[in-house]
């Protein structure tokens, strides 16, 4: 509608324009528009856009169904080419009038038909100010014979009179058949036989040529015959003249920056985003402007959604190789943690078993004094060796710790760059909805463009198929789209799972450090209980009157690091479980960052398909055929 009405401002000898669509062939919505402005009451979009005065009023058309004076859309709609009726009087702007009727095709179906309603009063004072010597006149017929000008205004739109003689048929096919010829005929007007000459009118697009007419008595062409024949050439090359001009340029104010646009547009179809508005060569503010202005500005958002999501791919690659490395090196301190705490776990048993060798020993000097120097000599050397492994076990705890706080620095690491990645595929996601924003505005634009190709008629019918495949790019690349979309929301659940897997592994390896370190204090508790029954032991081998009272306190001692040895030992059991854990977690990462490897590749392989930079000395200019 807002095209129609931009165009009937823009054209003053317009009278009308008008469209009448099939049911449900515009956008097959007619039920959602049932009695809107432009539409009849089942809502097929009819509108028809008329002069009242200065105003630009706006109605829908009327009598196009069966049963009715159809013939009018119907015979278009069903011709092979555009169509110029007869002239006739409109009653609803009070002028007589000619319409230009152009059939709409998509896809190979005739889905309506447009008309330009023409106001005949220019072209009626043109032909009316012809003076040819005295009397002599010109008129302008219709492919019918019909008289759509005359000086006689009550002969306007009857059959002219040579047409009803006995030539008459013969007369009336010379004009249909476009032919340049004279003759002599009875004149009405002058009530007498005349020099009659015919000069076809051919509208581009239309195979039904008009024929533009001179009347002149005999009399006065003899006069003065070589001026007439001359003055009547010339008149005939006027008018034909007139009309080709006000059809060629009409047509070239449309089809000029059309074929400019479908020409970008078919660029822009390739994958070419290098397009800016300077490209398209169309300053005017008409409505090829505002279709150059929305196809540059789809463009632009275009090129920019692609670099957006190039850059994405780029990061969420480089980001998931980084992120493999780090699991990898993850798995590498897990594995490096897990043989530690095997180590702690056979230094903890050692230690269980000196710890029953002292306990034998105590009760053995608790037996008698007569064996004790023996039994002295033997307990020391069972708490060196308890001593020794003590120490080792301490080692090893301390390596098992560091090495579980490093797996729970690496786990927070992991978490925070799968938080990022995450982040990243969201973004992509809402870049994604922007591409289908701008293929659903294509889809639009595309249709816009369709009916400025049928405006244009046959010179246009090129353009309606390019815009035809325009907007089935729109909905494949909104396809393409959602599909996308899914994929980074499919990506984006993942990476939230791996996220909080990361998270509790991080989680648990503090658990297992914090373990590790009450695993290294009890250790060292033991090592001062076992230099303590050390010393006591070399105490009995000075003093063997304290025997009974320093057995006791051996004895007190060694079931304590009993306990402790096994609440140590329940403390490696569970930090071993924990690094098996992380050990499975880990490769979940490795796993995880090799398909956001895989999706940063396809992005890579898609995003590659479109140009955003022009070649230096490229040509956007369409080639001659």
């Amino acid at each position: 509608n807002r095209i129609m009405a931009q165009t009937l401002r823009g054209n003053p000898n317009f009278n009308g324009i008008w469209g009448c669509w099939e049911p449900n062939s515009f956008d097959g919505r007619d039920s959602e528009f049932a009695g809107a402005e432009g539409h009849d009451g089942t809502g097929r979009f009819v509108p028809y856009w008329y002069r009242d005065g200065g105003n630009i009023l706006l109605i829908p058309l009327t009598e196009y169904g069966p049963g009715e004076d159809n013939e009018w859309y119907v015979e278009p709609l069903n011709g092979p080419k555009a169509t110029i009726t007869e002239p006739y009087f409109d009653d609803q702007i009070n002028k007589v009038v000619i319409s230009l009727i152009i059939p709409l095709e998509a896809e190979g179906k005739r889905i309506g038909v447009v008309g330009v309603d023409l106001d005949m009063a220019p072209i009626d004072g043109i032909i009316g100010e012809m003076k040819l010597y005295e009397t002599g006149f010109g008129r302008l017929m219709s492919y019918t014979g019909t008289l759509a000008s005359h000086p006689d205004k009550a002969r306007i739109g009857k059959i002219a009179g040579e047409l009803k003689g006995e030539r008459g048929a013969t007369t009336l096919r010379r004009i249909q058949s476009g032919e340049s010829f004279i003759e002599v005929a009875w004149s009405q007007s002058l009530g007498q036989n005349t020099l009659k000459a015919f000069a076809p009118i051919q509208v581009i697009g239309t195979d039904t040529p008009w024929s533009l007419g001179v009347v002149l008595r005999e009399d006065e062409v003899m006069a003065s015959s070589v001026r007439v024949m001359t003055l009547s050439l010339i008149v005939s090359l006027a008018g034909a003249l007139l009309i080709a001009l006000l059809v060629w340029l009409i047509v070239r104010q449309v089809v000029r920056p059309i074929k400019r646009v479908v020409h970008l547009a078919s660029m822009a179809r390739d994958g070419d985003l290098t397009i800016t508005r300077e490209d398209f060569n169309v300053r005017s503010q008409d409505e090829i402007g505002i279709m150059a202005d929305a196809f540059s500005a789809m463009i632009a958002n275009q090129r920019e959604a692609v670099r957006a999501i190039a850059s994405a791919a780029e990061k969420l690659g480089t980001t998931a190789e980084e992120f493999a490395a780090l699991a990898e090196e993850s798995n590498a301190g897990v594995e490096e943690s897990r043989a530690g705490v095997n180590d702690i776990s056979f230094q903890v048993e050692s230690l269980a078993t000196a710890s029953e060798e002292i306990n034998a020993s105590v009760e053995e000097v608790a037996s008698g004094a007569q064996s004790s120097s023996r039994k002295n000599v033997e307990m020391a050397s069972d708490a060196d060796r308890a001593k020794a492994a003590g120490e080792s076990g301490a080692e090893a705890a301390e390596k098992v710790a560091r090495s579980i706080k490093a797996v729970a620095e690496g786990s927070e690491i992991a978490a925070g760059e799968v938080k990022g990645l995450s982040d990243r595929a969201r973004e992509i996601q809402s870049f994604v909805q922007e591409i289908g924003t701008i293929a659903d505005q294509t889809n639009l634009l595309a249709l816009n463009a369709a009916i400025e190709a049928a405006r244009a008629g046959e010179a246009g019918r090129g353009f309606a198929v390019v815009a035809d495949e325009v907007r089935k790019l729109a909905e494949s690349s909104n396809v393409s789209a959602r599909k996308i979309a899914d994929l980074a929301g499919e990506i984006t659940e993942d990476l939230d799972r791996i996220a909080l897997s990361s998270e509790s592994n991080a989680t648990r390896s503090r658990q297992s450090s914090d373990l590790a370190d009450e695993t290294i204090e009890t250790i060292r508790a033991m090592m001062e209980e076992i230099s303590d029954i050390t010393m006591a032991i070399h105490d009995l081998a000075a003093v063997s009157e304290e025997q009974s009272a320093s057995s006791e306190e051996i004895a007190s001692a060694v079931q304590n690091i009993a306990s402790q040895v096994a609440a140590a030992a329940g403390s490696v059991d569970v930090i071993r479980t924990q690094m098996t854990e992380v050990s499975t977690s880990a490769e979940r990462v490795a796993l995880g960052a090799e398909d956001l490897s895989i999706l940063s590749e396809e992005l890579r392989r898609q995003v590659g398909a479109f140009k955003l930079v022009r070649d230096p000395g490229h040509s956007i200019s369409p080639r001659k055929k």
